[in-house]
């Protein structure tokens, strides 16, 4: 009777032992995955604040500004706090000279989709890409 008791109670500290052992992983998973988000954030900051700027004379390519923002943006997995946050970064420090003065206009909170669409009606090119290629492929065919 005394071993069963003893057997028990073994079995018990055992069982608290492992519970114990696995809240203690838990708890380091959950720290482990909030050190890898606030590092994840600074990445993607980081990808922002190392973009090249955009002035809007000649020789700067817009579409290439817009596509590095717009691939910046997926790291920010939905997260719409890190959205705003980053537009502004483009907004203040990567829209320069004449492309900065065309979106002074809008509002300070403004949107990414309002500030893409504002610099892409004052700097796109009046050709797109594909016409001009297309273009040229006339003039070797002719």
């Amino acid at each position: 009777m005394q071993q069963q008791q003893i057997q028990l109670q073994h079995q018990m500290q055992q069982q608290q032992e492992q519970i114990h052992s696995q809240q203690l992983h838990n708890q380091q998973q959950h720290n482990q995955q909030s050190q890898q988000l606030v590092l994840r954030d600074d990445k993607v900051i980081s990808h922002f604040r190392h973009l090249k700027p955009f002035s809007g004379s000649k020789g700067d390519n817009l579409l290439a500004l817009i596509n590095a923002v717009e691939r910046g943006f997926y790291l920010c997995n939905n997260k719409s706090h890190m959205e705003e946050f980053v537009t502004q970064i483009v907004v203040n420090e990567k829209l320069i000279g004449e492309a900065r003065r065309c979106i002074q206009q809008l509002a300070y909170n403004s949107n990414w989709t309002e500030v893409k669409q504002r610099s892409k009606q004052r700097h796109q090119p009046e050709e797109s890409y594909s016409q001009i290629f297309n273009r040229c492929i006339l003039r070797l065919v002719i």
